[in-house]
């Protein structure tokens, strides 16, 4: 899995220096694509995904409704995955590509939580912060290989072992994970998409109070989403303070009762 996900980093990197890409532009809208595409190819050769037909059309539903009546517009066509995997993980990569781990369904209580799950990572992605991670890389010439950057995101249980985390991608993790400045932007703009679509946003509100419980377990393989997704503690506080400020008339029924 390495090796393979190396190719993918190395493809990237040939591509910028053959297009004399290193420099301080953010990368475009295209190449963003081609990056989340080319994951998508690897992790679907390495991990399983859900194939149940019901599910999987629940999952799209949302998101589609997500992407409908939460966004004005969108430079990405949002695509929605679930890996068969027990940690609770959640993650986008570049191009609207967003990856659910089943374990998630193990900890929420209602489809507004998992919309908030949505809804935040899709935040990601409309704020380019994975392409401003990689132009962060660029900038600085940090050798960090694509398979790194899969083993973190994955997490824990089969799927990462799949990839091997290490002591060394594990220590840089600080450097993939979002920053205080990126999670408020995601938090803040998921709540739009969120509340936009109709969905009560006490549902992010929750899975943030549950993330902040589970806090103190982020070195644990069941928790590795708060490796990159840090302080839930502090992002409840003006959560709550935009929950409290919303108007509840806006809120929709879910499309499956909970």
């Amino acid at each position: 899995m390495k090796k393979i996900l190396l190719k993918i980093f190395l493809y990237f990197l040939a591509f910028l220096l053959l297009t004399n890409q290193l420099s301080y532009a953010l990368i475009t809208l295209s190449e963003e694509e081609k990056i989340g595409k080319q994951v998508l190819q690897e992790l679907s050769s390495k991990v399983e995904f859900i194939q149940d037909m019901e599910l999987v059309a629940y999952i799209n539903s949302i998101g589609n409704l997500l992407t409908k009546r939460g966004l004005d517009f969108s430079p990405f066509n949002f695509r929605f995955y679930l890996i068969k995997e027990d940690s609770f993980n959640a993650f986008s990569v570049p191009g609207g590509y967003i990856f659910l781990n089943s374990g998630i369904f193990e900890s929420i209580e209602s489809e507004d939580e998992l919309a908030g799950i949505m809804a935040h990572e899709m935040a990601h992605n409309m704020c380019r912060h994975i392409a401003r991670r990689l132009e962060d890389i660029k900038k600085m010439q940090i050798a960090i290989t694509a398979a790194t950057l899969a083993a973190i995101l994955l997490g824990g249980g089969k799927a990462g072992e799949a990839v091997n985390i290490t002591s060394s991608a594990l220590a840089e993790t600080k450097l993939l994970s979002y920053s205080r400045a990126d999670e408020e932007e995601a938090d803040r703009t998921g709540f739009q998409i969120l509340t936009k679509a109709g969905y009560t946003p006490w549902g992010m509100v929750k899975i943030m109070e549950k993330l902040s419980q589970k806090s103190n377990l982020a070195i644990e393989l069941s928790y590795r989403y708060l490796l990159t997704h840090p302080l839930p503690q502090e992002r409840m506080s003006y959560l709550i303070d935009l929950a409290n400020k919303y108007r509840s008339s806006n809120y929709s029924s879910a499309i499956i009762s909970s």
